[in-house]
């Protein structure tokens, strides 16, 4: 798969050793992408927000393609 899109919100600064706590789900589903959200806590507190959008691609055709169901149903375990 190939990143098509990253987009990153930083909140505040994260302090060298500080506990961090990363959450990620998947939030939108499509026959040829995919939008994964993230949510980045340091020290309990919000410190930055990304969505990432992946693609599959077929690397023999240098093209996108679709999900395939094993990956379709893996993904839809993750939907939020």
């Amino acid at each position: 798969m190939v990143v098509a899109k990253v987009e990153v919100h930083y909140r505040r600064p994260i302090g060298f050793g500080a506990p961090v706590t990363v959450s990620m789900g998947v939030v939108e589903l499509r026959a040829g992408s995919t939008v994964i959200d993230y949510v980045v806590l340091a020290d309990g507190e919000l410190a930055v927000t990304a969505t990432t959008q992946l693609v599959p691609f077929d690397l023999p055709t240098g093209r996108p393609r679709r999900w395939d169901d094993a990956e379709r149903a893996f993904l839809t375990e993750f939907l939020a």
